[in-house]
C-alpha cells in the first residue's frame, strides 16, 4: 500500500499570523459553525456588513477554528493601511514572506508560494482596495487549487464561486425577562465591567441595557462605545440620550435605522462628548497607518496647542471610552484605531484645515526613525530589533513615502526616506515600489542637496543589482560617484563604489572591478584606525572584501578570493557583526571545497548556517547550503547533496533570489555529478525530500557529514533525515531552542502554525524549563503580571 501524501506546511512569517484577542467573542458560536461550514462548499467566502459589525472579529475566530484542519497553513493579511489599490499585490507577498522575483507578478509568488498546499488565507478590510482584492482572490484561486480565502468587506468582491455572507448583529432580547441570554445584553455587560470595576446587570438596569442594545441594531461596535460610557451615565441616562440621538435621524420613519447611519451616529455622538484635547487628539492619531507608538504620538500629535507631556493621560482617557485600542509589542506599548473610528475622526480633522501640518510632521517622524534605523540595519538581517520595529511600522512608513511623493517640494523627503529603507526593502525582497518612488522622485524638478540625491541613486542601482537589472545598474552608481567624489561623506561614496565594482566585476570587467574596489577602501580607510562606534564603517569595509572575493571567485583567482573572505571574517569577528562573519565564511567554505580542504570547509559551515538560520537571512542561507552541497558531493554523500540541493531549489523560488552567471554554471555541474551518481530516480526522490525537510534538519545532516561518517552514500537510509551514523529511531519530542525553534514529533516537524501564535510556543519552552509543572497562576505571572485573575483566565482561551 503507498505511504499517504505528505501535505506541505508553509512557514509563514509573525506578520501573518492572525490576530489573538485577550476578551472572549460573545454570542458568535453559531455564526463560527456556519462560516465554517460555507467554507467546506465553497473555497470563497465573503463576511459583509456595515463598519462595526463585527466581521474582522469573527474571522479571526472562524480561522482559529480551522487552523489545525488547513495543514498547509493559514495566513491573515490586513489591507486596512493601504491606500493605493496597486499596491494589494505586493502588500500580500510581502505579508507572507515572498521575495520579489524579477519581471514576476507578486501575484504569481505568492501562487508559487502557496502551491497545491491547503491553506486558507484571510484578506481583512478589503472594502476600499475592492477591485484589486477581487482580481487578486481570482487569481489566487485560479493558481492555488487547495486554498480557500475568507474575505471582510462592506461589499462582496463579486467573482465567480464567492458565497457573501451578511454578518449579523448581536441577537437581540425578546423582552426584559430574557435579557440575560442575550448575546448583545451580554456583550454591553462584559465591556461595561471593564470600563467601571463592580458593573452588574440587576432588576434596576435590566431594561434600559436591554433597550440600549435594541436601540443599537445589535452593533458590537456600538454595543462597546456606549458600554464604555457607563462611568459616565448609568444606563437609564445613557438609554434617554441615544433615544434623543438617533431620533434626530430617524426624519419621522417607523423603520428601524440603517446600520450605518447608527454606527456613525454612535461615533459621532461618543465624539461630541469629549473634551476639546480629546477630541484634537483623537483627529490628529488619525493620520496613523497601522497603528502607532506613544513616542510617535507624542511627536506627530503634540504642539503648543497640545503639551506632548498631555498626550499620554488624553490617550489613556480615549482608550477607556474604546475609541482607541492598546497591545503591548516587544515591551512597548502600541496603540490603534478601529477603521470605522478612524475614518470619521481623519473627516473631522480634514474639516479643520490641519491635515496638511499633520502630515507633515508625520512624514517628519519616519524619515527620522529610518533614517536612525539605517545604521543597524545593514546587511538586511531579519528579526533585529530595528527591523522587526520598521516591519511594524510599514503601513505609517508607505502611508508617509506616498504623502511626500505627491508634490515636488517633498522630493528631498522622499528621496531621503527611499535610501534609508534600503536594506529594509532587500531584507522584504520588497524591490518594485521603492524603485518606482524613487525614480518619481528624482524625476520631479524638487530642490535637493547633492548627497540626498546621490544616496538615493545609490539605492536604485542597488536594487537594479539585486534584482539582475543589469542594465539599469551602472548609470545611476556612476552618477552617484561622480556626485559623492570630492564630498565628505566617504561611507556612501564607499557603498556607491562597492556596488558599481561589483556589477563590473560579475558582468565580466575584473580589471575595472578591482581598481573600484581599492577605491572604495581607500575612502573607508585602515580598518584598524576605525572608531569603535563607527560600525556602519567596518561593515562596508568587511562588505568590500566579500564582494571583492566574489569577482575573484567568478574569475577563478581561488588565491585572491580565499585571502578577500579571510580578511572580511577577520573585520567582522573584530567588529563582532555575526552576519557579517557568517557571509564570508560560507563563501570559504566553498573555496576551500574547491582547494581540497574539505574539514576545514565544513568548519566554516558549522559557524555560518546556524547564524544565517537564526537571522532568517534567506540568501545567506542559499550561499551557504549551496557550498555544503558541494561538501557533501566531495564527501560522497549523494543523497544528502541532493537533498540540500531541493531545499536551496525550493528557496531560490520562493525568494526570486536568482543567482549570478558563474552561479548557475557551478550548480548545473553539481547538480549533473550528483544525478549521474544517484540515477534519476533517485536523485528525484531526495530533491523532492529535500523540498520539504527543516533547515533545522538540514543543518544536522550537514553536520553529521564528517570524514569519519563513511566514505559512500550507502550508510543513509532512504526515508530517514538523520545524520550518517546516528540512531534511526527518533525521539518521542525532540525540541531544538537554540535558534528557530524546531520541535519534533516522533521525528517529524511540528510546523508553527500548528501552534496558532507565538504564546503556546512560549508555553512549551516554559513548561520544559520547568519540569514538576506550572500552575495557571504561576503562567500568569510569567506572562501577564498586570492582568486580573480573570483577563489571565481569558488570556489561556
Amino acid at each position: 500500500m503507498p505511504a499517504p501524501a505528505r501535505t506541505r506546511r508553509i512557514g509563514f512569517p509573525e506578520s501573518a499570523e492572525v490576530p489573538v484577542y485577550l476578551t472572549s467573542l460573545v454570542g458568535r458560536d453559531a455564526d463560527v459553525a456556519e462560516v465554517c461550514r460555507l467554507l467546506r462548499v465553497s473555497r470563497l467566502v465573503s463576511l459583509v456588513g456595515a463598519g462595526g459589525s463585527g466581521k474582522t472579529r469573527l474571522a479571526a475566530a472562524v480561522a482559529t477554528e480551522l487552523r489545525r484542519r488547513h495543514s498547509g497553513g493559514v495566513a491573515w493579511i490586513d489591507l486596512a493601511s493601504l491606500a493605493d489599490a496597486g499596491l494589494v499585490p505586493c502588500h500580500v507577498s510581502a505579508t507572507l514572506g515572498v521575495r520579489e522575483q524579477p519581471c514576476v507578478p507578486a501575484a504569481d509568488c505568492v501562487i508559487e508560494l502557496i502551491g497545491s498546499g491547503a491553506v486558507l488565507l484571510v484578506l481583512d478590510n478589503c472594502e476600499h482596495v475592492l477591485g484589486a482584492s477581487a482580481a487578486l482572490a481570482d487569481a489566487l484561486l485560479r493558481g492555488c487549487p487547495a486554498l480557500r480565502i475568507v474575505t471582510t468587506s462592506r461589499q462582496a468582491l463579486g467573482i465567480p464561486g464567492e458565497k457573501a455572507w451578511l454578518v449579523p448583529p448581536l441577537a437581540l432580547p425578546d423582552d426584559d425577562a430574557s435579557a440575560r441570554q442575550s448575546p448583545a445584553v451580554q456583550l454591553f455587560v462584559q465591556r461595561a465591567s471593564d470600563a467601571m470595576r463592580g458593573f452588574e446587570l440587576t432588576d434596576a438596569n435590566t431594561a434600559a441595557v436591554a433597550h440600549i442594545c435594541r436601540r443599537l441594531d445589535g452593533l458590537p461596535l456600538g454595543i462597546e462605545l456606549a458600554a464604555a460610557r457607563v462611568k459616565l451615565l448609568p444606563p437609564a441616562q445613557l438609554a434617554a440620550r441615544l433615544d434623543s440621538m438617533l431620533s434626530l435621524l430617524a426624519t419621522g420613519s417607523e423603520q428601524r435605522l440603517a446600520r450605518h447611519r447608527t454606527l456613525r451616529a454612535l461615533i459621532g455622538w461618543s465624539y461630541d462628548l469629549l473634551s476639546d484635547d480629546e477630541r484634537r487628539l483623537l483627529g490628529r492619531i488619525a493620520v496613523f497607518a497601522g497603528g502607532f507608538t506613544l513616542d510617535a504620538v507624542e511627536r506627530v500629535a503634540g504642539d503648543e496647542s497640545l503639551a506632548s507631556e498631555h498626550v499620554i493621560d488624553l490617550l489613556a482617557s480615549l482608550i477607556d471610552k474604546s475609541l482607541v485600542t492598546a497591545r503591548e509589542w516587544q515591551g512597548e506599548a502600541r496603540f490603534g484605531l478601529l477603521e470605522t473610528v478612524r475614518q470619521y475622526a481623519l473627516q473631522a480633522t480634514l474639516d479643520t484645515g490641519d491635515v496638511d501640518a499633520l502630515r507633515a510632521r508625520h512624514a517628519a517622524y519616519f524619515v527620522e526613525l529610518a533614517e536612525t534605523a539605517e545604521p543597524h540595519i545593514l546587511g538586511g538581517t531579519r528579526g533585529t530589533p530595528w527591523m522587526t520595529r520598521l516591519e511594524h511600522e510599514h503601513g505609517n512608513v508607505r502611508a508617509a513615502l506616498e504623502w511626500c511623493g505627491a508634490h515636488p517640494d517633498r522630493t528631498a523627503l522622499a528621496l531621503r526616506l527611499s535610501a534609508a529603507l534600503l536594506w529594509f526593502d532587500f531584507a522584504l525582497g520588497h524591490f518594485d515600489e521603492p524603485r518606482r518612488a524613487i525614480q518619481s522622485a528624482i524625476d520631479k524638478s524638487g530642490d535637493v542637496s547633492p548627497l540626498v540625491r546621490a544616496r538615493a541613486l545609490t539605492a536604485l542601482g542597488y536594487i537594479a543589482l539585486w534584482t539582475g537589472d543589469a542594465p539599469g545598474v551602472q548609470r545611476p552608481l556612476m552618477t552617484s560617484v561622480e556626485l559623492l567624489r570630492g564630498s565628505e561623506s566617504h561611507t556612501d561614496l564607499a557603498f556607491a563604489l562597492i556596488g558599481l565594482a561589483t556589477a563590473a566585476g560579475l558582468g565580466g570587467n575584473a580589471e575595472m572591478a578591482y581598481g573600484l574596489f581599492d577605491e572604495a577602501e581607500a575612502a573607508l580607510g585602515n580598518p584598524v584606525h576605525f572608531p569603535r562606534d563607527d560600525f556602519p564603517r567596518a561593515l562596508l569595509y568587511a562588505f568590500a572584501r566579500y564582494w571583492r572575493g566574489s569577482v575573484a571567485m567568478a574569475h577563478g583567482d581561488l588565491v585572491l578570493a580565499r585571502a578577500s573572505y579571510e580578511a572580511a571574517v577577520d573585520v567582522a569577528r573584530d567588529w563582532g557583526s555575526h552576519p557579517s562573519i557568517a557571509h564570508p565564511l560560507a563563501a570559504l567554505a566553498r573555496v576551500l571545497v574547491v582547494q581540497g580542504e574539505l574539514d576545514a570547509a565544513q568548519a566554516c559551515l558549522a559557524e555560518s548556517l546556524p547564524i544565517h538560520a537564526t537571522n532568517d537571512d534567506r540568501w545567506g542561507l542559499i550561499q551557504a547550503l549551496e557550498a555544503a552541497a558541494l561538501l557533501l558531493e566531495r564527501r560522497g554523500h549523494m543523497r544528502d547533496a541532493a537533498r540540500v540541493i531541493g531545499a536551496t531549489d525550493r528557496m531560490r523560488a520562493r525568494s526570486g533570489i536568482s543567482p549570478t552567471p558563474a552561479e548557475q554554471s557551478q550548480r548545473a555541474q553539481l547538480r549533473a555529478a550528483v544525478q549521474a551518481e544517484l540515477g534519476a530516480d533517485r536523485f528525484h526522490t531526495a530533491h523532492a525530500d529535500g523540498e520539504t525537510t527543516p533547515i533545522a534538519r538540514l543543518i544536522a545532516i550537514i553536520a553529521g557529514t564528517d570524514g569519519g561518517a563513511g566514505d559512500s552514500d550507502t550508510s543513509h537510509d532512504d526515508e530517514g533525515v538523520g545524520a550518517p551514523g546516528q540512531d534511526a529511531t527518533p525521539a518521542d519530542l525532540e525540541v531544538r531552542a537554540l535558534g528557530p525553534l524546531e520541535v519534533f514529533v516522533g521525528g517529524r516537524p511540528l510546523e508553527g502554525d500548528a501552534f496558532g501564535s507565538s504564546r503556546p510556543r512560549e508555553l512549551l519552552l516554559l513548561l520544559l524549563c520547568h519540569p514538576e509543572g506550572r500552575t495557571r497562576e504561576q503562567v500568569g505571572l510569567e506572562f501577564w503580571p498586570d492582568a486580573s485573575a480573570a483577563q489571565v483566565k481569558n488570556s489561556f482561551h
